[in-house]
């Protein structure tokens, strides 16, 4: 029975070379998912750096929107046409230095490829385009703090994505500020059909007209 410990021995030998070509390729195979994981962390820190910056700036203007002053009693005694001139003086400032900032926001969402978070900066810019958008969000609320708050919301979930989470739930105010945004789009939509038909009036008017003076 000699044979057997060198039949052992190469068997030993063939088992422990297909254990490492096992192992080899195992390897192999592990190292494009290990090299593409590290692709997709250091995008993520890239993008949500560059959002950071842009989000921070965003954040800060947003603590400077104009408090809502009309009509309430002016210490300086100011008629309600002075007041209501004053605010939209100040707002008009306020929203030429934002939608600069709006901008910005969404030429970085650009550079995101996770589809939920792009789709949620392209609706924070959407939905905050200015204060007429605000409007009804805004209304009887410190606008200061609701429009801040929901900029931090998306600050919120643009680092739970650089984390690998889920996004967080839309807060009450991010839910009020696409509410707002479509009873805006809903009135404008409106008077764009009630404009369209008086235009249409008038043409059929002209015709009716042109046609009773060639007679």
């Amino acid at each position: 029975m000699d044979w057997i410990s060198p039949l052992t021995g190469h068997l030993g030998v063939f088992i422990g070379a297909a254990i490492s070509l096992i192992g080899s390729k195992r390897v192999a195979d592990q190292q494009p998912t290990d090299a593409q994981a590290a692709r997709d962390a250091t995008e993520r820190i890239a993008v949500a750096s560059a959002l950071s910056t842009t989000l921070a700036a965003l954040f800060a203007k947003a603590r400077q929107v104009p408090h809502d002053a009309f009509p309430y009693r002016s210490p300086r005694g100011d008629s309600e046409e002075q007041q209501y001139a004053r605010q939209r003086a100040a707002e008009k400032v306020w929203e030429e230095e934002w939608w600069p900032l709006l901008r910005d926001t969404r030429m970085a969402a650009l550079e995101v490829r996770d589809h939920g978070l792009r789709e949620l900066l392209a609706d924070a810019v959407r939905y905050r385009e200015d204060l007429d958008v605000m409007e009804v969000a805004l209304h009887g609320r410190h606008r200061a703090l609701v429009v801040s708050r929901t900029v931090d919301h998306v600050i919120e979930c643009v680092f739970a994505w650089r984390r690998g989470e889920n996004l967080p739930a839309q807060t009450e105010d991010f839910e009020a500020m696409k509410g707002s945004w479509q009873v805006w789009a809903d009135t404008n939509e409106a008077l764009a059909q009630h404009q369209q038909l008086e235009e249409e009036r008038r043409r059929r008017r002209a015709g009716t007209d042109d046609r009773g003076s060639g007679s």
